[in-house]
């Protein structure tokens, strides 16, 4: 049993010029829920091959109470080493989409998964601002050639060739 994975984008209504979802893409994939840093980090490799990237990109994952994936979006996509994310465009994304929670994942390009300075930033403001909104930032994974790293939780691990 799967599920449908919706990608969407934040895009401009032309009458009105108020944003509005529009689906990107959908696809199914073969897992009911992920309740797990290695299943959204297999997920990702095997969906997005953010482990191939030669630039920065972010993404968020937006959730039901049960861990079922809501919907997707690329929230920005940078340099080799850098990527501005909008702390108020993850929110909004998430509201629309009726999110309870989010998962944020982005790419280390180097391969390394330490965080930086800028990923700890970040963390801490989508942790507070989700507090206050009441969607949660659960995780924030950061994706490197062959490991991963878990900003809210400290883990890291490897990713799963078999698939």
């Amino acid at each position: 049993e799967g599920m449908i994975i919706r990608e969407y984008d934040l895009v401009l209504d032309e009458d009105t010029k108020h944003s509005k979802l529009e689906i990107k893409q959908s696809f199914s994939y073969n897992q009911n829920k992920f309740d797990g840093a290695d299943k959204i980090c297999n997920f990702m490799r095997d969906n997005y091959q953010l482990h191939q990237k030669a630039d920065e990109y972010v993404y968020i994952l937006a959730f039901n109470t049960r861990m079922r994936l809501l919907g997707i979006f690329e929230l920005a996509h940078g340099t080799g080493d850098k990527c501005l994310v909008d702390v108020r465009g993850v929110f909004m994304r998430a509201l629309f989409v009726g999110a309870q929670s989010i998962i944020m994942v982005h790419n280390h390009p180097s391969g390394e998964v330490d965080p930086s300075d800028d990923d700890k930033l970040i963390n801490q403001k989508l942790n507070e601002a989700g507090i206050l909104i009441g969607i949660p930032l659960i995780d924030n994974i950061i994706i490197g050639e062959n490991t991963f790293y878990s900003l809210n939780s400290n883990i890291t691990g490897h990713i799963e060739r078999n698939k």
